[in-house]
């Protein structure tokens, strides 16, 4: 899966990141690992993000696409 905008000029549609487990994973930096796992007593998923030993990127979330995306960007902050 590429994770590309689509559309020209002003009228670009962005990839499916919050619907699309395949597209949501292109927000994992590269070298990163990723797992997320039904959290029922959150009613949704939980999601880790981290590189080597280092937790870097944790989120909630309704959908397993959404609690990525979240850890997945976090992970990418300083």
């Amino acid at each position: 899966f590429e994770a590309a905008w689509t559309g020209q000029g002003d009228e670009r549609i962005a990839p499916p990141y919050t619907t699309s487990i395949d597209a949501a994973l292109t927000l994992v930096p590269d070298g990163y690992h990723a797992d997320v796992k039904a959290a029922p007593h959150r009613k949704g998923f939980t999601a880790l993000v981290w590189h080597d030993t280092e937790r870097n990127g944790h989120a909630d979330g309704p959908t397993y696409a959404i609690a990525l995306c979240i850890a997945a960007l976090k992970a990418r902050l300083p």
